[in-house]
């Protein structure tokens, strides 16, 4: 989660396909290796998978949650994500229900907009409640 904090976007985009890889062989290995390789004795583990999952929400999404609210600083590489948009849909968080969806390419937002209405800040408070969209661009 670093390389997505730092935003070095080739070393995020080169574990996301590596543990990418691993889930398509039907296992999250506790040990793996950027070329897809693991020890068969560590094939299975909960946290390599959670890992994954947690490269998708605050890596792709750049979902930070914070004590005032839910602030966004995504990063998605073209060489991950070739559709123009990509979406997070039924994502809870307190009272929220959001639907996230990530326009273009890049790490850089240019527009952040809240059901439909552009934002200063790409951030929801953390009292808000009820269903959003939530609409990404970057560039």
């Amino acid at each position: 989660m670093a390389a997505a904090k730092y935003k070095q976007v080739e070393l995020f985009s080169d574990s996301m396909k590596a543990l990418t890889t691993l889930s398509q062989k039907g296992t999250f290995a506790e040990f793996y290796q950027l070329n897809g390789t693991f020890p068969e004795e560590r094939r299975s583990q909960l946290w390599s998978a959670m890992g994954y999952v947690s490269m998708i929400y605050h890596g792709t999404f750049g979902i930070r949650l914070d004590l005032d609210g839910i602030r966004f600083s995504p990063m998605k590489p073209k060489d991950l994500f070739h559709a123009q948009t990509i979406e997070l849909n039924k994502f809870q968080y307190r009272g929220m229900i959001l639907n996230i969806h990530l326009h273009g390419h890049g790490t850089t937002i240019e527009s952040f907009e809240l059901n439909h209405i552009k934002q200063n800040d790409a951030f929801i408070k953390s009292d808000e409640k009820g269903i959003f969209d939530v609409d990404i661009s970057l560039k």
